[in-house]
């Protein structure tokens, strides 16, 4: 044990700095390790032992009285009383509003129709256990969107 101590007075610092510099894990490994695994902290000198125990008591009567009220909601504070709730409640949305309330789907989706047809088309196919059904949808679309292009008339 006297060997190590004396190597680490004359080295333990270039060596501590090295494992630092090198191996930084292994360094917070160590420092976790030298660390006691429970912690006690006792003070002789809080405010509360310099209290009776009739002080005591009363303290902790008022405190129980204060959660007492607090629990009740005697002092609680009312914004509105009178408040309406419900949907009658709320303003009616603009029409700008993004969401349509009847149909649950949005005014102006961002997807193109073929993208839209694409996603239904994938969820079917899904949904009847087809495992191509990324294949499948992506043809459905396809020939939705071939059906659904208008056929150029020839000039006459």
């Amino acid at each position: 044990m006297r060997d190590l101590f004396e190597i680490w007075k004359k080295k333990g610092i270039q060596i501590l700095e090295q494992v630092a510099r090198e191996q930084p894990g292994v360094l917070v490994k160590c420092m976790t390790l030298m660390m006691p695994k429970e912690m006690k902290i006792e003070s002789a000198h809080t405010v509360v032992s310099g209290l009776s125990d009739d002080q005591l008591h009363s303290m902790i009567a008022e405190l129980q009285e204060r959660i007492a009220a607090k629990l009740s909601g005697a002092d609680a504070k009312v914004i509105n009383a009178d408040a309406k709730t419900g949907p009658a409640a709320l303003p009616r949305p603009a029409k700008e509003a993004l969401w349509d309330i009847t149909s649950r789907r949005k005014r102006n989706p961002k997807s193109t129709p073929e993208r839209l047809a694409y996603g239904r088309e994938y969820k079917r196919q899904r949904k009847a256990g087809n495992p191509n059904a990324a294949v499948a949808a992506r043809a459905a679309a396809q020939a939705a969107k071939t059906t659904d292009e208008p056929t150029p008339t020839p000039a006459t």
